[in-house]
């Protein structure tokens, strides 16, 4: 699978446990991608994160879940 954002991609935070990131414009500064295997159902989940900074500095790594898109597609 690959990353839905890329490195350098400015982003705004749509839904973050934290209320202060919340709405906050970031750039994408490196993407991590990991398999999430569950022991109770046999599964696994895709997920990718991915490390954010502001303007002043490194905001940390948000689910991609949590962003979403400056630039609307059709």
């Amino acid at each position: 699978m690959e990353a839905k954002f890329k490195i350098g991609e400015t982003l705004i935070i749509t839904d973050d446990p934290d209320e202060s990131k919340r709405g906050k414009e970031v750039v994408v500064v490196d993407t991590f991608h990991f398999i999430r295997k569950s022991k109770v159902s046999e599964s696994a989940v895709d997920l990718w994160e991915y490390k954010v900074k502001d303007e002043t500095r490194i905001m940390g790594w948000i689910s991609e879940y949590h962003l979403e898109s400056l630039i609307k597609t059709i």
